[in-house]
């Protein structure tokens, strides 16, 4: 039998307990109580915060829970804990996990297409005392586990690891879970830590684990090209956006299910509050800019977008989606120029521009944040993927 993985030990000058490596069949993945929650946002807040105050920073995620994309037990966090303490708040590493919608399109299915549960993976964060010894990659090998269809699962390296996370075994449950995990088509993550951490946090040791797909993103200025000011384009505010999300999402299923034999593919849906919540999160930012509209639309055509703060303090239009063939992208861009220019904001960034866009008008830069796709059957493409 091999020797169980442990991490390595703590450097001189902390608490013994802290000293001893933790072998990992001694760990586990639970979700989190209440307590839990509050001091893993606690420990967020100080690389997260981005300036916001503590009190700003917890405000926000408490709105956070109250918003469609968390509610009725579609956010959970997880940590990773003692076996012998599970509700301590000494826990190692934690997550959070989104219950979303998504749509696949399986390679020799004839192009029709289903809906599926799937998931976005956040906010991963590990104790300073704890990093760099494994932790929280054995976090996210975890979570696969409970976020995987039983069927998809191999058989759990007991010798390496213990027993697997099962939810008969979390006790007294602080979190609805209900429908929550054992039945994802694939899940995703953005990272910031480059590309091989999380590919390597697959199910088994030697498997892969997240794998970052087309990292490109798409940055520009307003001096690109001359403003527009949209006048024959139809100006959304909050709830016009989310009626376009909504029509995109029928769009999306039917462009998906346009031949393509080859490739399986699968995508996010930007409705039911998903690209809503990249506006809302950010209003400590932007709310001094007394932004009014979130989008524009002329026909098929539209893009809308978020606004966030850069580490220079400027700020950036951010395109949460975008639709638009060849011959109207152009034009939509001097409106989004436009727009950026009345609110005195110089730079652009989108993610996942079709090729034939990218090509014609901006120059694909390496992500800060890699997107990163894990399938738990088919292995799937991953498509409109801009934020």
């Amino acid at each position: 039998m091999p020797e169980p993985v442990t991490a390595t030990a703590q450097t001189s000058g902390e608490n013994e307990r802290d000293l001893q490596a933790i072998p990992l069949p001694d760990l586990t993945l639970v979700p989190a109580s209440k307590a839990q929650i509050h001091e893993s946002h606690n420990r967020t807040w100080t690389m997260w915060g981005r300036g916001l105050p503590k009190e700003n920073f917890m405000e926000r995620i408490s709105k956070m829970y109250e918003h469609q994309t968390a509610t009725d037990g579609k956010a959970v966090t997880w940590v990773l804990v003692r076996r012998e303490d599970p509700k301590g708040l000494d826990f190692l590493c934690s997550c959070m996990t989104f219950k979303r919608d998504g749509f696949v399109v399986d390679a020799g299915s004839d192009h029709c297409g289903r809906s599926v549960v799937c998931y976005g993976v956040a906010a991963v964060f590990t104790d300073p005392r704890y990093r760099k010894k494994g932790y929280a990659k054995h976090m996210m090998r975890l979570l696969h586990w409970v976020l995987a269809p039983f069927d998809a699962l191999p058989s759990f390296p007991t010798e390496l690891w213990g027993e697997r996370p099962k939810k008969e075994d979390w006790i007294g449950v602080e979190q609805y879970i209900e429908g929550h995990g054992g039945n994802a088509a694939f899940s995703a993550l953005y990272s910031v830590i480059g590309s091989e951490l999380y590919k390597k946090c697959g199910m088994l040791p030697e498997e892969d684990g997240w794998v970052v797909q087309d990292p490109g993103t798409n940055r520009w200025n307003t001096d690109f090209m001359e403003p527009s000011d949209g006048e024959d384009w139809e100006w959304l505010d909050l709830k016009g956006v989310n009626k376009i999300w909504k029509v995109d999402r029928e769009l999306m299923k039917k462009e998906m299910e346009q031949p393509n034999p080859m490739k399986a593919i699968c995508a996010f849906f930007p409705d039911k509050g998903v690209a809503e919540f990249q506006i809302l999160k950010l209003a400590y930012f932007w709310n001094k800019l007394d932004i009014k509209h979130w989008g524009v639309r002329k026909g098929n055509a539209f893009a809308s977008w978020t606004v966030d703060l850069q580490p220079d303090s400027s700020f950036v239009v951010v395109i949460t989606r975008l639709r638009a063939e060849k011959n109207e992208f152009q034009d939509l861009l001097r409106v989004m120029i436009g727009f950026a220019k009345r609110h005195e904001i110089k730079h652009f960034e989108i993610w996942g521009l079709k090729e034939e866009l990218r090509e014609q008008f901006v120059k694909a830069e390496k992500c800060g944040s890699l997107p990163a796709i894990k399938s738990y059957s088919t292995e799937y493409e991953w498509r409109f993927n801009e934020k």
